[in-house]
C-alpha cells in the first residue's frame, strides 16, 4: 500500500506541475491513470486479504451491520469503475506505442 501511495504521490504531483504551466500531455494522463489503476488494485487485494482471513465472521451482520462487509463490497464495486479498471491498460498501451488519438479522453 506504500508503494503505491508514493507513486500516486509522485505522479499527481508532477501532473500537477504540468498543468501549472498549460494543457496536460497525452503521456502524464496516462501515467496518472496507470498509477490509480494500480493503486487501486493494491487496495483491492488488501481488501480482499481482510475478508478472506475474517472467515465466515467477514460477512455475518452483527447488529445489523459489518464494516469489514461493507469495505469489501465498497472497493470491488469501485475497481470496475472506468477510470481504474483494467480496460485504461488498452488505452495507456496505445499512447505508449505512440498510436493513440491525439483527443483520447484518458
Amino acid at each position: 500500500m506504500q508503494a503505491a501511495k508514493a507513486l500516486v504521490y509522485e505522479v499527481y504531483d508532477e501532473w500537477y506541475a504540468l498543468a501549472q504551466k498549460g494543457p496536460v500531455p497525452i503521456e502524464m494522463r496516462a501515467r496518472g491513470r496507470l498509477a490509480a489503476c494500480w493503486a487501486t488494485e493494491v487496495a483491492l487485494k488488501a481488501a480482499q486479504f481482510a475478508m478472506f482471513s475474517a472467515g465466515s465472521d467477514g460477512v455475518r451482520n452483527r447488529h445489523g451491520y459489518n464494516t469489514l462487509q461493507r469495505v469489501f463490497r465498497d472497493m470491488q464495486t469501485g475497481a470496475t469503475h472506468r477510470h481504474i479498471d483494467q480496460e485504461i491498460l488498452i488505452e495507456c498501451a496505445q499512447v505508449a506505442l505512440g498510436v493513440a488519438d491525439p483527443d483520447l479522453d484518458i
